[in-house]
């Protein structure tokens, strides 16, 4: 495939892909089924690869990744789709997306499992904790 040629099918598919979200902006329900048929899977695939390295593997995590993706492109009157410009392929882009979302998951998932820095007291070694009011030593 030439250069030109080749060129021209890349702005083929970032014009398609850019009118499939701008008719998804504009409530096109045959657009969005469309979009989530496409696209579901690549967001499901995102999720399950940064949780397998986050050390989370359950499949309802994948799931609720996934679905809090799609719900957030069309949150706001769907602000997050209308961020994608078309400068790179709409699957990379949502990769992107959900990856945030699967760290902030697992970042949440995580506070609300720990326990509180307050709730007791932090040990410290002896030296470090002397007369330090709320820290207990190792000696106490």
């Amino acid at each position: 495939m030439s250069g030109a040629a080749s060129h021209a099918t890349m702005s083929a598919v970032d014009t398609s892909e850019r009118d499939l979200v701008d008719r998804c902006c504009r409530g096109d329900r045959a657009a969005w089924d469309e979009f989530a048929a496409q696209f579901y899977d690549v967001a499901k695939a995102a999720a399950r690869q940064t949780l397998l390295r986050a050390r989370r593997s359950a499949a309802e995590d994948v799931d609720n990744v996934a679905q809090a993706v799609f719900a957030s492109l069309l949150d706001d009157v769907c602000r997050r789709l209308r961020q994608f410009q078309g400068r790179c392929p709409l699957r990379s882009w949502l990769w992107s997306v959900t990856i945030r979302h699967a760290l902030n998951y697992v970042r949440a998932e995580s506070l609300r499992r720990g326990r509180s820095l307050d709730a007791e007291p932090l040990l410290v070694p002896e030296a470090a904790g002397r007369e330090a009011p709320g820290v207990a030593t190792a000696e106490q």
